[in-house]
């Protein structure tokens, strides 16, 4: 009998792990994990592969094929080929389930209360203002989805992480520029009042840094505390501060990076658990909850999830909309089977609604779903012409990778290549580098005539995480659905702009 633990690890199906895992000759085998599907599907295959060989009938790619976007009936299908006996030849045999899903707040008895104290708290002036630009400057310089998360993600958290304060006459100011920061001490000052012990998750390390002095300041701690569990933590000593905290008395507070810190952990000397920085993964989320909330805890825990929210947008802004997916994905994960980690589908979406200030015309987008590629590019070049370019549509074939050309009136300006890519009615599909490519292409076959162009692919569907890291590397703008609505205004500004 073989029996592995935290057998997430063996996830990749082309590791030594993985191989040196399907070699052993057991009888029977248990996998044991908190987490089945952290990334895609596949994990879950490559899993049952090492406890049943075949039992999923299909290989891995035909798995994968057949498991391909979101089809409800057919996740529901897969959950009750694992969680019901097995049925071989019209039979049900006397095998139990393949898999046994367990929540701990359904079984585990003994543990004390944990409440959820999701708070919102309205953007100060600062970190509103730096908010807004940081929209502005997205929308007037297209860029990639996970760039500009990223962008919108560390100003909802702090508008000057890169200047933190250097004297405690500074941490007042700082502290109060940031809706969650404010929050994070309100908790923190309740905890040592209390004298009890907290966790925050931040993955930020500009946070971190920060973090460390304005708690070591305000609550008199000596040096080195606050402690700091991150990536660059090694073993020994990540030991060796859980240890400590364990057994110190009174009020402390470690800080940790969710993913370094998200298992192997037991810290119930803490009963304050403070996610200051979100993760793309729910499961991650709840496993670095769970550093406190498992055997051995006695005091009720509470989780703190704070959000800020701009006065105007509400909620639409960054924080809620994480907030949202991440609930989304976490109730659906215990209902079926399905990956956790954000996809593509996710990112975006996430992106373009940080981005709207509202509801869109749908007329216009199924106006332009509604062309053929013909009309996709007669569309394009008819918004050129509005915004004042001069506008010359190449042939259908042989246009050396370039769909328009547009010429700007004023003399300074400079001209445009243009890359249409239509998806077909309403089909929103991914749009992968070859648009990119055919650009760059066309940049060098038009040279002579075009000096310093312009480069831009336009779509009514969307572009992939592929498409957007080669364009932000070949200088490539990007218009995908959300997008196509100010297309003219943009490019005006980007031929005046890149002039100047």
């Amino acid at each position: 009998m073989i029996v592995y633990d935290e057998v997430q690890k063996l996830k990749n199906p082309a590791s030594l792990m993985n191989r040196g895992a399907k070699a052993q000759q057991g009888k029977f085998t248990l996998l044991m994990t908190g987490t089945p599907i952290e990334n895609s599907l596949l994990d879950l295959w490559t899993l049952l592969d090492i406890a049943w060989p075949g039992f999923l009938g299909l290989s891995a790619r035909e798995f994968l094929a057949h498991h391909r976007g979101n089809d409800p009936e057919r996740r529901e299908e897969l959950k009750l080929r694992l969680v019901e006996p097995p049925v071989f030849s019209g039979q049900v045999t006397p095998i139990p389930a393949i898999m046994l899903r367990r929540f701990k707040q359904d079984i585990l008895e003994g543990l004390p209360e944990r409440r959820i104290e999701a708070t919102q708290d309205l953007m100060p002036a600062e970190q509103q203002a730096a908010y807004d630009a940081v929209r502005t400057a997205i929308r007037a310089r297209p860029q990639g989805t996970l760039e500009g998360l990223q962008q919108l993600r560390a100003i909802s958290l702090h508008p000057r992480l890169g200047q933190p304060p250097e004297s405690a006459a500074e941490d007042g100011p700082f502290i109060a520029a940031s809706a969650r920061f404010t929050r994070l001490f309100v908790i923190l000052d309740r905890v040592h009042a209390q004298r009890e012990k907290a966790l925050i998750f931040v993955e930020l390390r500009e946070a971190q840094r920060a973090l460390y002095d304005l708690i070591r300041r305000r609550y008199s701690l000596p040096s080195p505390l606050p402690e700091t569990i991150n990536g660059a933590t090694a073993s020994p000593v990540r030991d060796r501060i859980r240890r400590e905290f364990q057994s110190r008395r009174g009020f402390d507070v470690l800080l940790l990076g969710p993913k370094a810190a998200g298992f192997g952990l037991t810290l119930t000397a803490a009963n304050h658990v403070i996610h200051l920085n979100r993760w793309w993964n729910p499961a991650v989320e709840d496993q670095c909850s769970d550093r406190v909330y498992r055997i051995g805890q006695n005091k009720p825990v509470t989780i703190y999830l704070p959000q800020a929210i701009h006065s105007e947008l509400g909620d639409r802004s960054f924080d809620s909309l994480l907030h949202g997916l991440l609930d989304e994905k976490r109730s659906l994960s215990r209902e079926i089977v399905i990956p956790v980690q954000f996809n593509d589908q996710d990112f975006r979406a996430l992106f373009e609604k940080s981005l709207s200030d509202g509801e869109t015309d749908p007329t216009i987008a199924d106006h332009i779903d509604g062309m053929d590629w013909r009309g996709f590019e007669l569309w394009v070049a008819g918004e050129l012409k509005r915004a004042g370019f001069s506008v010359e549509i190449t042939s259908g074939s042989g246009d050396g990778g370039v769909d328009v050309i547009g010429v700007p009136c004023n003399m300074g300006g400079r001209p445009l290549f243009v890359q249409c890519k239509h998806t077909g009615n309403g089909i929103k599909a991914m749009i992968d580098e070859r648009a990119v490519n055919d650009l760059v292409r066309a940049r060098a076959t038009h040279c002579h005539t075009y000096p310093d162009p312009i480069l831009a692919a336009v779509t009514n569907g969307r572009f992939s995480l592929a498409a957007e890291r080669l364009a932000l590397e070949k200088c490539v703008r990007l218009f995908d659905s959300a997008r196509l609505p100010t297309l003219g205004r943009v490019l005006v500004e980007l031929s005046d702009g890149a002039a100047r």
